[in-house]
């Protein structure tokens, strides 16, 4: 069931049109030469494949349905993903982002966001998040890691699986809420401007 297009590997330059193809629930354009992507009318879309393209911006913030963005190798400089409470798996490795707000996700399962320019990513919303590479940042750069102290283990152990992509990595640990539930989250809780 379900309305596909796969499209990868076949040296396509743009895909305009595709706005039209409003039932679309997965659209795998992997592997071409795509500079843009108008997906905004696409709000059928469970999976969007479109990774190592030249994308230089994606817009996804009305894809409320999406549960799979695979983005990663392209030259994003700005994602935002606020909206996209299903998301389970967000693969935007391999691009120019300098942050990521992925406090909305809490159904998130499975984030790769090495090898950008980011300084800083909050996890302590994700209580699922389950496999995680933030590290090598270009350039060298630092990446902080913020995460609960009931975790810290678990995040040490998974850092260390993947040491490859997750090197420089910091970890700011801390103290998670006496009152919070299964993730450490509270409704009330202060957040951290970096």
């Amino acid at each position: 069931g379900g309305t596909f297009l796969y499209l990868q590997n076949k040296n396509i330059t743009s895909l305009a049109g595709i706005e039209y193809f409003t039932d679309l629930e997965t659209l795998d354009c992997a592997g071409n030469q795509l500079t843009t992507l108008d997906v905004t009318k696409l709000t059928s879309l469970m999976f969007l494949v479109c990774n190592d393209n030249q994308l230089t911006a994606l817009d996804v913030t009305g894809l409320t349905s999406l549960k799979n963005l695979i983005c990663a190798g392209n030259q994003l400089t700005t994602l935002d993903v606020t909206g996209l409470t299903n998301l389970t798996d967000l693969e935007c490795n391999d691009n120019q982002l300098v942050s990521l707000d992925v406090s909305t996700l809490e159904e998130l399962k499975l984030l790769w966001c090495h090898g950008n320019k980011m300084t800083a990513l909050d996890i302590t919303h994700n209580a699922y998040l389950g496999d995680l590479t933030c590290g090598n940042q270009q350039d060298n750069q630092q990446l902080t890691l913020t995460l609960w102290d009931t975790k810290k283990e678990f995040w040490d152990r998974m850092l260390d699986r993947h040491s490859d992509e997750n090197s420089n990595v910091t970890t700011n640990v801390i103290e998670a809420p006496v009152n919070a539930d299964h993730d450490g989250y509270e409704e009330d809780g202060e957040t951290v401007d970096w």
